[in-house]
């Protein structure tokens, strides 16, 4: 079943996209395999409830399709491996979509004043966030905590907690204490250098 057909028949069974929205789900529908639509047509036909004669929208057809289970439980598994880590020292997360998302809420410091204060809009904003990142190419770096962000002027390498892996996260941490992931290191060498 190729995308058109596919929203084509969306369309005769619960009315028609609007011009500008039918290309975005064309879009999304495009990364589906033939099962993956076929089992979304299945699921929408016994449980989408048309009420105004809105077409499903593109977060309900992919999670008719499957996809956002998958990105939910693995939020979810992230949630819980940063749900109880102290906002006083800085971290370092191996995950860089999970960075991204914290580095979203303002930083650690402030992702956990956010989680501990209102923890149940946290999660849900946390669980949001997570399924809508697509920026996965940031470099590792450290997150700092209170600690380091008030008291500190540097990071003190030896306190700061690995989430996730923790090979893979001693290893970054090295290269970051040596200096060989950053950017902002490498271009304040390359400026030492050229003095």
């Amino acid at each position: 079943m190729n995308d058109k057909d596919f929203i084509v028949l969306l369309e005769s069974l619960f009315g028609e996209y609007k011009m500008m929205y039918k290309t975005a789900v064309l879009q999304e529908v495009a990364k589906l395999t033939d099962e993956q639509k076929i089992v979304a047509l299945q699921k929408l036909k016994q449980t989408y409830k048309n009420e105004y004669g809105v077409p499903p929208s593109i977060p309900t057809i992919l999670e008719a399709a499957g996809i956002l289970q998958n990105d939910m439980q693995e939020a979810q598994a992230e949630w819980l491996t940063i749900c109880k880590v102290s906002d006083m020292i800085s971290v370092l997360i191996v995950n860089k979509k999970t960075q991204a998302v914290i580095e979203s809420f303002g930083g650690w410091y402030k992702f956990c004043q956010y989680r501990d204060n209102k923890p149940e809009y946290a999660y849900k904003d946390f669980i949001n966030r997570y399924i809508n990142t697509k920026c996965w190419f940031n470099e590792h770096k450290i997150l700092r905590g209170y600690n380091d962000m008030y008291w500190n002027n540097d990071i003190d390498y030896a306190k700061v907690m690995i989430i996730g892996d923790k090979e893979e996260g001693t290893e970054i941490l090295e290269d970051l204490k040596n200096g060989y992931n950053t950017i902002e290191q490498f271009t304040t060498k390359l400026i030492k250098g050229v003095e």
